[in-house]
């Protein structure tokens, strides 16, 4: 017997029982850049996403990391960037 194959609109009834909210949707849509920039700022408390999104965000980035997908070196050097960057700013307002 043969199995049956899944198609688009299989896919699609699949993706609508699920019911992501958007807010949810956004973050599993961010490439594995923004990804980790999001995370940066979340480190450094200054990010603007909602507790729910900034804690799907450190779970899909540990994941990430987990799995290979993303260095955990690049995890750290955009945090590191990001701290240069107050740093400066801090020093220019002094």
């Amino acid at each position: 017997m043969k199995e049956k194959e899944i198609t688009s609109l299989e896919l699609k009834e699949a993706a609508r029982a699920l019911r992501i909210p958007p807010s949810k949707k956004a973050i599993f849509q961010m490439p594995y850049n923004i990804l980790v920039k999001h995370n940066a700022l979340i480190l450094h408390k200054g990010s603007s996403l909602s507790s729910a999104q900034r804690k799907m965000v450190q779970d899909r980035v540990a994941y990430c990391v987990k799995k290979g997908l993303i260095k955990m070196e690049d995890v750290t050097a955009e945090v590191n960037l990001l701290t240069r960057m107050i740093e400066d700013e801090l020093n220019k307002a002094n």
